[in-house]
């Protein structure tokens, strides 16, 4: 849920459609919770470096997001600031089997670094969302499919959705 962290980490990517890629997964969860890329097999992908295909473009970008989860929520900052949120957030939620504190305050962290990073650079948003904008969920489903072997039905109207309703500011 921390799109512009990840885009922050490759302001200038080598083609925009690596930004797609790096958006995906958080796009897939919103999209539904059973949406699973196959990482396993994205790690083995193998791509033209001399003319690379969207779909390369795309799983440099999806590679390049779970590299940059796997360093985030295993450090130190990371965990210091869920726990930092959770006696905040047990006050306001109470205790129930369905309640999730971790996926919450993993949340609550990952959406703060986004408005961070908003206050740091306003324009962020925008320069984000340009690039996403080229493309639309129907081609970028398409191209997952090639990639995975799997459908992405619902992929395409959240993408489309996601683009529509920008984060405040970005117009």
């Amino acid at each position: 849920m921390n799109f512009l962290s990840h885009y922050s980490l490759d302001p200038n990517p080598p083609h925009d459609l690596f930004t797609v890629g790096v958006a995906i997964p958080d796009i897939l969860s919103v999209a539904g919770r059973h949406l699973r890329l196959p990482w396993h097999a994205l790690r083995k992908w193998k791509n033209d470096p001399l003319s690379p295909t969207p779909q390369d473009w795309i799983v440099s970008g999806l590679l390049r997001h779970e590299q940059a989860d796997k360093w985030f929520h295993q450090s130190e900052f990371f965990d210091s600031e869920r726990k930092l949120i959770l006696p905040f957030l047990q006050q306001i939620i109470p205790q129930n089997p369905n309640t999730r504190y971790f996926f919450i305050t993993h949340i609550a962290v990952e959406l703060w670094l986004d408005r961070v990073l908003l206050m740091e650079n306003a324009t962020i948003a925008h320069q984000f969302y340009q690039r996403l904008q080229l493309y639309s969920g129907e081609d970028i489903k398409d191209w997952l499919a090639t990639i995975t072997g799997k459908e992405y039905s619902p992929f395409s109207p959240t993408f489309d959705r996601f683009i529509q309703h920008t984060y405040p500011g970005t117009h």
